[in-house]
Protein backbone atom coordinates (compact mmCIF):
# COMPACT_ATOMS: atom_id res chain seq x y z
CA UNK A 1 0.00 0.00 0.00
CA UNK A 2 1.22 3.48 -0.85
CA UNK A 3 2.66 5.29 2.19
CA UNK A 4 0.70 8.47 1.38
CA UNK A 5 -2.57 6.57 1.17
CA UNK A 6 -1.71 4.75 4.40
CA UNK A 7 -1.02 8.04 6.17
CA UNK A 8 -4.29 9.49 4.90
CA UNK A 9 -6.26 6.46 6.13
CA UNK A 10 -4.59 6.69 9.53
CA UNK A 11 -5.36 10.42 9.67
CA UNK A 12 -9.01 9.88 8.60
CA UNK A 13 -9.40 7.09 11.12
CA UNK A 14 -8.00 9.32 13.81
CA UNK A 15 -10.38 12.11 12.88
CA UNK A 16 -13.33 9.72 12.96
CA UNK A 17 -12.26 8.36 16.33
CA UNK A 18 -11.82 11.90 17.59
CA UNK A 19 -15.30 12.89 16.35
CA UNK A 20 -16.85 9.81 17.97
CA UNK A 21 -15.03 10.42 21.25
CA UNK A 22 -15.77 14.14 21.12
CA UNK A 23 -19.39 13.46 20.28
CA UNK A 24 -19.58 10.96 23.13
CA UNK A 25 -18.03 13.46 25.54
CA UNK A 26 -20.21 16.31 24.27
CA UNK A 27 -23.25 14.05 24.56
CA UNK A 28 -22.41 13.39 28.22
CA UNK A 29 -21.67 17.06 28.92
CA UNK A 30 -24.74 18.45 27.20
CA UNK A 31 -26.92 15.62 28.53
CA UNK A 32 -25.85 16.56 32.03
CA UNK A 33 -26.44 20.26 31.29
CA UNK A 34 -29.93 19.58 29.88
CA UNK A 35 -30.71 17.20 32.74
CA UNK A 36 -29.60 19.78 35.32
CA UNK A 37 -31.55 22.56 33.60
CA UNK A 38 -34.71 20.43 33.54
CA UNK A 39 -34.33 19.50 37.19
CA UNK A 40 -33.52 23.09 38.16
CA UNK A 41 -36.49 24.50 36.28
CA UNK A 42 -38.82 21.80 37.56
CA UNK A 43 -37.71 22.30 41.16
CA UNK A 44 -38.62 26.00 40.87
CA UNK A 45 -42.20 25.16 39.91
CA UNK A 46 -44.90 24.72 42.61
CA UNK A 47 -45.93 21.44 40.98
CA UNK A 48 -42.69 19.84 42.22
CA UNK A 49 -44.18 19.83 45.73
CA UNK A 50 -46.89 17.46 44.58
CA UNK A 51 -45.37 15.47 41.68
CA UNK A 52 -42.18 13.56 40.92
CA UNK A 53 -40.52 13.95 37.52
CA UNK A 54 -38.35 11.07 36.30
CA UNK A 55 -36.33 10.83 33.06
CA UNK A 56 -34.50 7.56 32.54
CA UNK A 57 -32.14 8.63 29.76
CA UNK A 58 -31.17 11.76 27.78
CA UNK A 59 -29.18 11.51 24.56
CA UNK A 60 -27.88 14.51 22.58
CA UNK A 61 -26.24 14.94 19.21
CA UNK A 62 -24.86 18.52 19.39
CA UNK A 63 -23.64 18.42 15.79
CA UNK A 64 -27.07 17.65 14.29
CA UNK A 65 -28.90 19.41 17.09
CA UNK A 66 -30.96 16.36 18.11
CA UNK A 67 -32.17 15.71 21.67
CA UNK A 68 -33.95 12.59 22.88
CA UNK A 69 -35.54 12.05 26.31
CA UNK A 70 -36.53 8.44 27.02
CA UNK A 71 -39.00 6.96 29.50
CA UNK A 72 -40.36 10.14 31.06
CA UNK A 73 -42.85 9.90 33.90
CA UNK A 74 -44.70 12.46 35.99
CA UNK A 75 -46.54 10.99 38.97
CA UNK A 76 -48.06 12.34 42.21
CA UNK A 77 -46.40 12.09 45.57
CA UNK A 78 -48.68 9.81 47.55
CA UNK A 79 -49.00 11.88 50.71
CA UNK A 80 -49.37 15.32 49.16
CA UNK A 81 -52.25 14.97 46.67
CA UNK A 82 -54.82 12.79 48.42
CA UNK A 83 -57.34 15.62 48.76
CA UNK A 84 -56.74 17.01 45.24
CA UNK A 85 -57.40 15.86 41.71
CA UNK A 86 -54.45 14.02 40.23
CA UNK A 87 -52.84 13.21 36.89
CA UNK A 88 -50.15 10.84 35.67
CA UNK A 89 -48.06 11.09 32.52
CA UNK A 90 -45.87 8.40 30.97
CA UNK A 91 -43.97 9.16 27.73
CA UNK A 92 -41.97 6.53 25.86
CA UNK A 93 -39.81 9.03 23.97
CA UNK A 94 -39.57 12.79 23.44
CA UNK A 95 -37.44 13.94 20.49
CA UNK A 96 -36.29 17.37 19.31
CA UNK A 97 -34.54 17.54 15.94
CA UNK A 98 -32.37 20.27 14.43
CA UNK A 99 -32.46 22.59 17.42
CA UNK A 100 -29.73 24.91 18.67
CA UNK A 101 -28.62 23.56 22.05
CA UNK A 102 -27.30 26.99 23.05
CA UNK A 103 -30.64 28.68 22.23
CA UNK A 104 -32.49 25.99 24.12
CA UNK A 105 -30.34 26.44 27.24
CA UNK A 106 -29.62 30.19 27.22
CA UNK A 107 -31.84 32.03 24.76
CA UNK A 108 -35.55 32.77 24.96
CA UNK A 109 -35.97 32.61 21.18
CA UNK A 110 -36.12 28.97 20.13
CA UNK A 111 -36.24 27.39 16.66
CA UNK A 112 -37.01 23.68 16.39
CA UNK A 113 -37.35 21.76 13.14
CA UNK A 114 -39.19 18.78 14.59
CA UNK A 115 -40.68 17.92 17.98
CA UNK A 116 -42.02 14.38 18.45
CA UNK A 117 -43.76 12.86 21.48
CA UNK A 118 -44.10 9.09 21.16
CA UNK A 119 -46.61 6.96 23.04
CA UNK A 120 -47.69 9.43 25.73
CA UNK A 121 -50.06 7.85 28.25
CA UNK A 122 -52.05 10.42 30.26
CA UNK A 123 -54.32 9.61 33.21
CA UNK A 124 -56.42 12.30 34.92
CA UNK A 125 -58.60 11.75 37.96
CA UNK A 126 -60.86 14.58 39.08
CA UNK A 127 -61.61 14.40 42.80
CA UNK A 128 -62.25 18.01 43.85
CA UNK A 129 -64.04 20.92 42.24
CA UNK A 130 -61.19 21.55 39.82
CA UNK A 131 -57.84 20.05 38.94
CA UNK A 132 -54.97 21.45 41.03
CA UNK A 133 -51.90 21.15 38.87
CA UNK A 134 -50.21 24.40 39.91
CA UNK A 135 -50.40 26.94 42.69
CA UNK A 136 -52.35 29.89 41.23
CA UNK A 137 -50.70 32.45 43.55
CA UNK A 138 -47.22 31.34 42.57
CA UNK A 139 -48.17 31.43 38.90
CA UNK A 140 -49.21 35.09 39.21
CA UNK A 141 -45.90 35.97 40.88
CA UNK A 142 -43.91 34.34 38.07
CA UNK A 143 -46.08 35.74 35.30
CA UNK A 144 -43.62 38.60 34.67
CA UNK A 145 -40.80 36.12 34.01
CA UNK A 146 -41.47 34.73 30.59
CA UNK A 147 -39.66 31.48 29.85
CA UNK A 148 -39.96 31.81 26.08
CA UNK A 149 -40.43 35.00 24.08
CA UNK A 150 -40.53 33.42 20.65
CA UNK A 151 -40.96 29.84 19.47
CA UNK A 152 -40.80 28.62 15.88
CA UNK A 153 -41.63 24.96 15.36
CA UNK A 154 -41.70 23.51 11.84
CA UNK A 155 -43.35 20.24 12.82
CA UNK A 156 -44.89 18.90 16.02
CA UNK A 157 -46.42 15.46 16.41
CA UNK A 158 -47.90 13.20 19.06
CA UNK A 159 -47.77 9.55 18.04
CA UNK A 160 -49.82 6.63 19.40
CA UNK A 161 -50.91 8.41 22.57
CA UNK A 162 -53.67 7.47 25.00
CA UNK A 163 -55.83 9.47 27.42
CA UNK A 164 -57.90 8.30 30.38
CA UNK A 165 -60.07 10.69 32.39
CA UNK A 166 -62.19 9.88 35.44
CA UNK A 167 -64.51 12.20 37.35
CA UNK A 168 -65.30 10.65 40.71
CA UNK A 169 -68.21 12.96 41.57
CA UNK A 170 -70.10 12.85 38.27
CA UNK A 171 -69.18 9.20 37.68
CA UNK A 172 -67.77 9.93 34.26
CA UNK A 173 -65.09 7.85 32.53
CA UNK A 174 -63.44 8.87 29.26
CA UNK A 175 -61.02 6.62 27.40
CA UNK A 176 -59.14 7.41 24.16
CA UNK A 177 -56.85 4.56 23.15
CA UNK A 178 -55.14 6.06 20.13
CA UNK A 179 -54.20 9.76 19.78
CA UNK A 180 -52.24 11.09 16.81
CA UNK A 181 -51.68 14.84 16.29
CA UNK A 182 -49.61 16.65 13.66
CA UNK A 183 -48.96 20.41 13.70
CA UNK A 184 -47.04 22.22 10.95
CA UNK A 185 -45.38 25.67 11.15
CA UNK A 186 -46.21 26.58 14.74
CA UNK A 187 -45.13 30.16 15.56
CA UNK A 188 -45.56 31.80 18.96
CA UNK A 189 -44.69 35.43 19.72
CA UNK A 190 -45.11 36.54 23.31
CA UNK A 191 -44.53 40.20 22.43
CA UNK A 192 -47.58 40.22 20.14
CA UNK A 193 -49.32 37.48 22.14
CA UNK A 194 -50.24 35.60 19.00
CA UNK A 195 -50.05 32.00 17.83
CA UNK A 196 -50.02 31.09 14.15
CA UNK A 197 -50.36 27.52 12.89
CA UNK A 198 -50.38 26.61 9.21
CA UNK A 199 -51.98 23.20 9.61
CA UNK A 200 -53.35 20.85 12.30
CA UNK A 201 -54.40 17.24 11.84
CA UNK A 202 -55.68 15.30 14.84
CA UNK A 203 -56.95 11.73 14.75
CA UNK A 204 -58.46 10.02 17.79
CA UNK A 205 -59.55 6.37 17.76
CA UNK A 206 -61.44 3.98 20.02
CA UNK A 207 -63.13 6.61 22.16
CA UNK A 208 -65.46 5.55 24.96
CA UNK A 209 -67.38 7.77 27.39
CA UNK A 210 -69.32 6.33 30.31
CA UNK A 211 -71.59 8.70 32.19
CA UNK A 212 -74.52 8.36 34.56
CA UNK A 213 -77.05 10.19 32.33
CA UNK A 214 -75.72 8.84 29.01
CA UNK A 215 -74.67 5.34 30.06
CA UNK A 216 -72.33 4.89 27.11
CA UNK A 217 -70.92 6.83 24.14
CA UNK A 218 -68.40 5.17 21.85
CA UNK A 219 -66.70 6.57 18.73
CA UNK A 220 -64.51 4.58 16.37
CA UNK A 221 -62.56 7.51 14.96
CA UNK A 222 -62.40 11.33 15.03
CA UNK A 223 -60.34 13.27 12.49
CA UNK A 224 -59.90 17.05 12.71
CA UNK A 225 -58.12 19.16 10.11
CA UNK A 226 -57.45 22.89 10.40
CA UNK A 227 -55.70 25.32 8.07
CA UNK A 228 -54.14 28.73 8.78
CA UNK A 229 -55.18 29.08 12.41
CA UNK A 230 -54.46 32.39 14.16
CA UNK A 231 -55.01 32.84 17.90
CA UNK A 232 -54.85 36.17 19.69
CA UNK A 233 -54.08 35.88 23.43
CA UNK A 234 -54.72 39.44 24.51
CA UNK A 235 -57.66 40.42 26.75
CA UNK A 236 -59.79 37.67 25.27
CA UNK A 237 -59.01 34.76 22.99
CA UNK A 238 -59.90 35.42 19.35
CA UNK A 239 -59.38 32.98 16.50
CA UNK A 240 -59.39 32.92 12.71
CA UNK A 241 -58.87 30.09 10.24
CA UNK A 242 -59.43 29.46 6.54
CA UNK A 243 -60.68 25.89 6.86
CA UNK A 244 -61.54 23.34 9.51
CA UNK A 245 -62.90 19.91 8.78
CA UNK A 246 -64.32 17.29 11.12
CA UNK A 247 -64.92 13.63 10.33
CA UNK A 248 -66.37 11.22 12.89
CA UNK A 249 -67.13 7.56 12.22
CA UNK A 250 -68.86 4.86 14.25
CA UNK A 251 -70.81 6.95 16.80
CA UNK A 252 -72.90 4.87 19.23
CA UNK A 253 -74.88 6.52 22.05
CA UNK A 254 -77.06 4.71 24.57
CA UNK A 255 -79.30 6.94 26.68
CA UNK A 256 -81.03 5.34 29.65
CA UNK A 257 -83.31 8.31 30.32
CA UNK A 258 -85.03 8.24 26.91
CA UNK A 259 -84.70 4.48 26.33
CA UNK A 260 -83.02 5.00 22.96
CA UNK A 261 -79.68 4.26 21.31
CA UNK A 262 -78.32 6.52 18.56
CA UNK A 263 -75.99 5.22 15.85
CA UNK A 264 -74.21 7.40 13.28
CA UNK A 265 -72.13 5.77 10.56
CA UNK A 266 -70.25 8.94 9.58
CA UNK A 267 -70.33 12.67 10.29
CA UNK A 268 -68.40 15.09 8.03
CA UNK A 269 -68.22 18.87 8.09
CA UNK A 270 -66.32 21.53 6.15
CA UNK A 271 -66.03 25.13 7.30
CA UNK A 272 -64.86 26.34 3.87
CA UNK A 273 -67.74 24.63 2.02
CA UNK A 274 -70.26 25.44 4.78
CA UNK A 275 -71.49 21.87 4.66
CA UNK A 276 -72.36 18.92 6.91
CA UNK A 277 -73.00 15.35 5.79
CA UNK A 278 -74.32 12.55 7.99
CA UNK A 279 -74.76 8.96 6.82
CA UNK A 280 -76.50 5.96 8.38
CA UNK A 281 -78.22 7.85 11.18
CA UNK A 282 -80.33 5.60 13.43
CA UNK A 283 -82.52 6.04 16.51
CA UNK A 284 -83.16 2.59 18.00
CA UNK A 285 -85.29 1.72 21.08
CA UNK A 286 -83.30 -0.19 23.69
CA UNK A 287 -86.41 -2.02 24.94
CA UNK A 288 -89.12 -4.16 23.39
CA UNK A 289 -92.55 -2.64 22.71
CA UNK A 290 -94.04 -4.14 25.88
CA UNK A 291 -91.09 -3.15 28.10
CA UNK A 292 -90.97 0.35 26.59
CA UNK A 293 -94.66 1.02 27.26
CA UNK A 294 -94.44 -0.44 30.77
CA UNK A 295 -92.20 2.51 31.71
CA UNK A 296 -95.12 4.95 31.22
CA UNK A 297 -98.56 5.39 32.76
CA UNK A 298 -100.06 7.24 29.78
CA UNK A 299 -99.98 6.78 26.00
CA UNK A 300 -96.53 7.29 24.55
CA UNK A 301 -95.14 6.99 21.02
CA UNK A 302 -92.17 4.71 20.42
CA UNK A 303 -89.92 5.68 17.48
CA UNK A 304 -87.53 3.61 15.39
CA UNK A 305 -85.71 5.79 12.81
CA UNK A 306 -83.24 4.88 10.07
CA UNK A 307 -81.92 7.56 7.65
CA UNK A 308 -79.39 6.83 4.94
CA UNK A 309 -78.19 10.41 4.36
CA UNK A 310 -78.56 13.91 5.84
CA UNK A 311 -76.84 16.90 4.24
CA UNK A 312 -76.76 20.57 5.26
CA UNK A 313 -75.82 23.30 2.76
CA UNK A 314 -74.55 26.84 3.43
CA UNK A 315 -74.42 26.37 7.19
CA UNK A 316 -73.14 29.41 9.14
CA UNK A 317 -70.56 27.79 11.44
CA UNK A 318 -69.49 31.12 12.97
CA UNK A 319 -73.00 31.64 14.37
CA UNK A 320 -72.93 28.16 15.89
CA UNK A 321 -69.44 28.70 17.41
CA UNK A 322 -70.62 31.99 18.94
CA UNK A 323 -73.90 30.41 20.15
CA UNK A 324 -75.70 33.09 18.15
CA UNK A 325 -78.09 30.76 16.32
CA UNK A 326 -78.52 28.23 13.53
CA UNK A 327 -78.62 29.48 9.92
CA UNK A 328 -78.69 27.19 6.88
CA UNK A 329 -79.96 27.41 3.31
CA UNK A 330 -80.99 23.79 2.89
CA UNK A 331 -81.24 20.49 4.76
CA UNK A 332 -81.78 17.30 2.74
CA UNK A 333 -82.92 14.00 4.26
CA UNK A 334 -83.05 11.06 1.86
CA UNK A 335 -83.69 7.32 1.81
CA UNK A 336 -85.06 6.59 5.26
CA UNK A 337 -87.75 4.85 7.22
CA UNK A 338 -89.60 5.64 10.43
CA UNK A 339 -91.58 3.15 12.50
CA UNK A 340 -93.97 4.59 15.11
CA UNK A 341 -95.81 2.49 17.69
CA UNK A 342 -98.31 3.33 20.42
CA UNK A 343 -100.68 1.44 22.71
CA UNK A 344 -104.25 2.77 22.64
CA UNK A 345 -105.20 0.55 25.58
CA UNK A 346 -103.24 2.86 27.84
CA UNK A 347 -104.94 6.00 29.26
CA UNK A 348 -104.72 9.12 27.11
CA UNK A 349 -102.71 12.07 28.42
CA UNK A 350 -105.40 14.76 28.72
CA UNK A 351 -102.86 17.31 29.94
CA UNK A 352 -101.40 17.60 26.44
CA UNK A 353 -102.00 20.81 24.51
CA UNK A 354 -99.90 20.41 21.35
CA UNK A 355 -99.22 23.55 19.36
CA UNK A 356 -99.05 24.01 15.62
CA UNK A 357 -95.55 23.79 14.03
CA UNK A 358 -95.20 27.56 13.48
CA UNK A 359 -95.83 28.25 17.18
CA UNK A 360 -93.39 25.48 18.17
CA UNK A 361 -90.68 27.06 15.98
CA UNK A 362 -91.36 30.49 17.51
CA UNK A 363 -90.74 29.12 21.01
CA UNK A 364 -87.15 28.07 20.18
CA UNK A 365 -84.92 30.38 22.24
CA UNK A 366 -81.91 30.40 19.88
CA UNK A 367 -82.17 32.25 16.57
CA UNK A 368 -83.18 29.89 13.78
CA UNK A 369 -83.46 30.20 10.02
CA UNK A 370 -83.64 27.27 7.59
CA UNK A 371 -84.80 28.24 4.12
CA UNK A 372 -85.64 24.72 2.95
CA UNK A 373 -85.98 21.26 4.49
CA UNK A 374 -86.39 18.45 1.96
CA UNK A 375 -87.28 14.83 2.69
CA UNK A 376 -87.20 12.29 -0.15
CA UNK A 377 -87.92 8.58 -0.56
CA UNK A 378 -89.12 7.97 2.98
CA UNK A 379 -91.21 5.12 4.38
CA UNK A 380 -93.41 5.87 7.39
CA UNK A 381 -95.14 3.00 9.21
CA UNK A 382 -97.60 3.75 12.01
CA UNK A 383 -98.72 0.85 14.19
CA UNK A 384 -101.01 0.88 17.22
CA UNK A 385 -102.52 -1.57 19.65
CA UNK A 386 -106.27 -0.98 19.45
CA UNK A 387 -108.55 -0.88 22.52
CA UNK A 388 -109.93 -4.30 21.50
CA UNK A 389 -106.42 -5.81 21.56
CA UNK A 390 -105.97 -6.05 17.80
CA UNK A 391 -103.32 -4.10 15.93
CA UNK A 392 -103.88 -1.35 13.38
CA UNK A 393 -101.25 -0.38 10.83
CA UNK A 394 -100.88 2.16 8.04
CA UNK A 395 -97.84 2.56 5.80
CA UNK A 396 -96.92 5.59 3.67
CA UNK A 397 -94.40 4.77 0.94
CA UNK A 398 -92.33 7.06 -1.29
CA UNK A 399 -93.07 9.96 1.02
CA UNK A 400 -91.45 13.29 0.24
CA UNK A 401 -91.91 16.78 1.58
CA UNK A 402 -90.58 20.32 1.26
CA UNK A 403 -90.76 22.60 4.30
CA UNK A 404 -89.93 26.24 3.58
CA UNK A 405 -89.09 29.20 5.81
CA UNK A 406 -88.41 27.55 9.18
CA UNK A 407 -87.57 30.60 11.27
CA UNK A 408 -88.30 32.47 14.49
CA UNK A 409 -86.92 35.77 13.15
CA UNK A 410 -89.90 37.02 11.12
CA UNK A 411 -93.43 36.59 12.46
CA UNK A 412 -94.96 38.26 9.40
CA UNK A 413 -93.98 35.31 7.19
CA UNK A 414 -95.50 31.83 6.87
CA UNK A 415 -94.24 28.28 7.31
CA UNK A 416 -95.18 26.19 4.25
CA UNK A 417 -95.24 22.41 3.82
CA UNK A 418 -95.72 20.51 0.58
CA UNK A 419 -95.94 16.70 0.88
CA UNK A 420 -96.81 13.67 -1.24
CA UNK A 421 -96.67 9.89 -1.03
CA UNK A 422 -98.53 6.60 -1.44
CA UNK A 423 -100.75 5.08 1.26
CA UNK A 424 -100.12 1.32 1.36
CA UNK A 425 -98.14 1.89 -1.83
CA UNK A 426 -101.50 2.06 -3.65
CA UNK A 427 -103.19 5.43 -3.06
CA UNK A 428 -101.28 8.51 -4.24
CA UNK A 429 -101.89 11.75 -2.36
CA UNK A 430 -100.63 15.33 -2.27
CA UNK A 431 -100.89 17.91 0.51
CA UNK A 432 -100.19 21.65 0.91
CA UNK A 433 -100.12 23.44 4.28
CA UNK A 434 -99.52 27.09 5.14
CA UNK A 435 -98.97 27.90 8.84
CA UNK A 436 -99.24 31.41 10.26
CA UNK A 437 -96.39 32.47 12.56
CA UNK A 438 -98.48 35.18 14.25
CA UNK A 439 -101.56 33.14 15.13
CA UNK A 440 -102.29 29.42 15.73
CA UNK A 441 -103.96 28.82 12.36
CA UNK A 442 -103.24 27.23 8.99
CA UNK A 443 -104.81 26.61 5.62
CA UNK A 444 -104.71 23.22 3.88
CA UNK A 445 -105.45 21.66 0.54
CA UNK A 446 -104.89 18.23 -0.92
CA UNK A 447 -105.88 15.59 -3.40
CA UNK A 448 -106.05 11.80 -3.76
CA UNK A 449 -105.62 10.11 -7.14
CA UNK A 450 -107.60 7.16 -8.56
CA UNK A 451 -107.59 4.21 -6.16
CA UNK A 452 -109.35 0.82 -6.03
CA UNK A 453 -110.75 0.46 -2.52
CA UNK A 454 -110.09 -3.27 -2.30
CA UNK A 455 -106.36 -2.44 -2.32
CA UNK A 456 -106.81 -0.67 1.04
CA UNK A 457 -108.57 -3.55 2.84
CA UNK A 458 -105.49 -4.59 4.83
CA UNK A 459 -105.13 -1.11 6.30
CA UNK A 460 -108.86 -0.32 6.78
CA UNK A 461 -109.73 -3.66 8.40
CA UNK A 462 -106.91 -3.24 10.94
CA UNK A 463 -108.64 -0.10 12.31
CA UNK A 464 -112.35 -0.76 11.61
CA UNK A 465 -114.45 -3.92 11.00
CA UNK A 466 -115.01 -3.06 7.33
CA UNK A 467 -114.06 -4.90 4.16
CA UNK A 468 -114.53 -3.31 0.72
CA UNK A 469 -115.99 -5.70 -1.85
CA UNK A 470 -115.74 -3.22 -4.68
CA UNK A 471 -115.55 0.48 -5.39
CA UNK A 472 -113.14 2.96 -6.89
CA UNK A 473 -112.11 6.45 -5.84
CA UNK A 474 -111.86 8.50 -9.03
CA UNK A 475 -110.70 11.71 -7.38
CA UNK A 476 -110.66 13.46 -4.04
CA UNK A 477 -109.96 17.18 -3.68
CA UNK A 478 -110.28 19.01 -0.38
CA UNK A 479 -109.32 22.37 1.08
CA UNK A 480 -109.95 24.31 4.26
CA UNK A 481 -108.81 26.53 7.08
CA UNK A 482 -108.15 25.63 10.73
CA UNK A 483 -107.59 27.84 13.74
CA UNK A 484 -106.92 26.90 17.35
CA UNK A 485 -110.45 25.46 17.84
CA UNK A 486 -112.21 24.77 14.52
CA UNK A 487 -111.70 23.51 10.98
CA UNK A 488 -113.83 24.57 8.02
CA UNK A 489 -113.46 23.15 4.55
CA UNK A 490 -114.85 21.87 1.27
CA UNK A 491 -114.72 18.30 -0.10
CA UNK A 492 -115.10 16.89 -3.61
CA UNK A 493 -115.08 13.09 -3.34
CA UNK A 494 -115.83 11.31 -6.62
CA UNK A 495 -116.28 7.52 -6.48
CA UNK A 496 -118.21 4.62 -8.10
CA UNK A 497 -119.78 1.28 -7.09
CA UNK A 498 -119.20 1.48 -3.35
CA UNK A 499 -119.93 -1.86 -1.65
CA UNK A 500 -118.55 -3.12 1.67
CA UNK A 501 -119.15 -5.66 4.42
CA UNK A 502 -119.17 -5.13 8.18
CA UNK A 503 -116.95 -7.93 9.38
CA UNK A 504 -116.81 -8.13 13.19
CA UNK A 505 -115.66 -11.21 15.08
CA UNK A 506 -118.38 -13.62 14.09
CA UNK A 507 -120.19 -16.08 16.33
CA UNK A 508 -123.01 -18.53 15.68
CA UNK A 509 -125.79 -16.02 16.34
CA UNK A 510 -124.02 -12.93 14.96
CA UNK A 511 -123.62 -13.79 11.27
CA UNK A 512 -127.14 -12.69 10.29
CA UNK A 513 -126.90 -9.51 12.39
CA UNK A 514 -123.67 -8.37 10.68
CA UNK A 515 -125.04 -9.30 7.25
CA UNK A 516 -128.07 -7.16 8.01
CA UNK A 517 -125.90 -4.23 9.16
CA UNK A 518 -123.85 -4.50 5.97
CA UNK A 519 -127.02 -4.53 3.85
CA UNK A 520 -128.44 -1.55 5.76
CA UNK A 521 -125.24 0.52 5.45
CA UNK A 522 -124.92 -0.22 1.74
CA UNK A 523 -128.57 0.69 1.23
CA UNK A 524 -128.38 4.01 3.06
CA UNK A 525 -125.01 5.25 1.81
CA UNK A 526 -124.71 6.59 -1.71
CA UNK A 527 -122.98 4.11 -4.00
CA UNK A 528 -121.59 6.72 -6.35
CA UNK A 529 -120.73 10.38 -6.67
CA UNK A 530 -121.94 11.83 -9.02
CA UNK A 531 -125.27 10.14 -8.34
CA UNK A 532 -125.68 7.13 -10.62
CA UNK A 533 -129.19 8.23 -11.69
CA UNK A 534 -129.37 12.03 -11.42
CA UNK A 535 -125.71 12.76 -12.25
CA UNK A 536 -125.65 15.35 -9.46
CA UNK A 537 -122.31 15.91 -7.72
CA UNK A 538 -122.16 16.15 -3.96
CA UNK A 539 -119.55 18.68 -2.84
CA UNK A 540 -120.27 19.38 0.83
CA UNK A 541 -118.94 22.15 3.05
CA UNK A 542 -117.94 20.79 6.43
CA UNK A 543 -117.17 22.20 9.85
CA UNK A 544 -115.30 20.40 12.59
CA UNK A 545 -114.44 21.22 16.18
CA UNK A 546 -110.76 20.59 16.87
CA UNK A 547 -109.59 18.28 19.63
CA UNK A 548 -107.09 20.65 21.30
CA UNK A 549 -105.33 17.73 22.97
CA UNK A 550 -104.10 16.50 19.59
CA UNK A 551 -101.83 18.02 16.93
CA UNK A 552 -102.35 19.36 13.43
CA UNK A 553 -102.21 15.90 11.77
CA UNK A 554 -105.30 14.88 13.73
CA UNK A 555 -107.05 18.08 12.55
CA UNK A 556 -106.29 17.15 8.93
CA UNK A 557 -107.40 13.53 9.25
CA UNK A 558 -110.63 14.40 11.07
CA UNK A 559 -111.39 17.10 8.49
CA UNK A 560 -110.95 14.67 5.59
CA UNK A 561 -113.04 12.02 7.35
CA UNK A 562 -115.79 14.57 8.05
CA UNK A 563 -115.84 15.55 4.36
CA UNK A 564 -116.06 11.88 3.32
CA UNK A 565 -118.92 11.26 5.77
CA UNK A 566 -120.96 14.16 4.47
CA UNK A 567 -120.40 12.94 0.91
CA UNK A 568 -121.40 9.34 1.65
CA UNK A 569 -124.52 10.15 3.67
CA UNK A 570 -127.29 11.43 1.32
CA UNK A 571 -128.17 14.77 2.89
CA UNK A 572 -131.46 16.52 1.92
CA UNK A 573 -130.05 18.83 -0.74
CA UNK A 574 -128.47 15.92 -2.65
CA UNK A 575 -131.73 13.99 -3.25
CA UNK A 576 -133.48 14.24 -6.61
CA UNK A 577 -135.71 17.29 -7.14
CA UNK A 578 -138.89 15.26 -7.76
CA UNK A 579 -138.32 12.82 -4.91
CA UNK A 580 -139.57 13.16 -1.38
CA UNK A 581 -137.01 14.98 0.79
CA UNK A 582 -136.01 13.45 4.06
CA UNK A 583 -133.14 13.74 6.49
CA UNK A 584 -131.26 10.79 7.90
CA UNK A 585 -129.61 11.37 11.24
CA UNK A 586 -126.85 9.33 12.77
CA UNK A 587 -125.66 9.26 16.32
CA UNK A 588 -121.96 9.93 16.73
Amino acid sequence: MNKKIKKRLITLTGILIFIIIAGFILNIIFSNIIDEKIKEKYASLPISEFYNLYIKKITINPILGNISLNNISLSPKNDSVKEFSIFKVQIDKLQLKNVSIYELVKNKNINIHKFVIRKPDIYIEKRGEKLKFFDEKEEKKDSTKKAIKKLNLSEFSIQSGSINFKDIRSKTDVSIKNVNINVSDFNFSDTLKEIEIKGITAELSEIEILKKEIEKLSIENIKIENENLKLSLKKKIDYKFSETGLQITGIKLEETKNFYAIDVGEFKSSYKNKSVEISNFKVIPTKSEADFMSEFKLQQKMLNLDINKISVKNLEFDSIFASAGFYADEINISDGKANIYTDKQMPFDYSKRPKYPAQQVREITKKLKINLLKVENFRIAYRQKNPNGNYGKVVINRFKTEVKNITNLNRNSNLTIKASGYVQNKMAFGLNLIFNYKRPEFSYSGQVEKTYLRNLNTMVSSFAPIKFNKGVVNKMIFSGFADAYNSNGKMLFLYDNLDFTINLDKGKNKDKLYDFLSFLANSILSKSNPHEKTGEKREPDFRLKRNTRKGFINVLLESVIEGIKQTLVPQTKYLGKNKRRKKIRFRR
